[in-house]
């Protein structure tokens, strides 16, 4: 049986012109690579290795209109 060769999730992004970031086509796109950002950040934790990758969740860009990942929490919504 074989194996299809797995892409590198970020070969399959752009990198955004404004903010240097890597740019997801869609809100998938993201999740799918934050899903595994985590689970190399928890296997690296197992292993005792120090964690680069802190990325919480994923956000539009209002530039590119691509989807970026961010370190920071998420904004509490204020009411005006």
């Amino acid at each position: 049986m074989s194996r299809r060769a797995r892409i590198p999730f970020n070969k399959l992004a752009y990198r955004c012109d404004r903010f240097d970031k890597l740019r997801y086509k869609d809100r998938k796109m993201a999740d799918e690579a934050l899903r595994r950002i985590k689970t190399e950040r928890r296997f690296a934790l197992e292993r005792g290795e120090t964690v680069i990758h802190l990325e919480r969740r994923p956000y539009k860009c209002p530039s590119c209109r691509g989807w970026h990942l961010t370190k920071q929490e998420e904004r509490a919504k204020t009411i005006n």
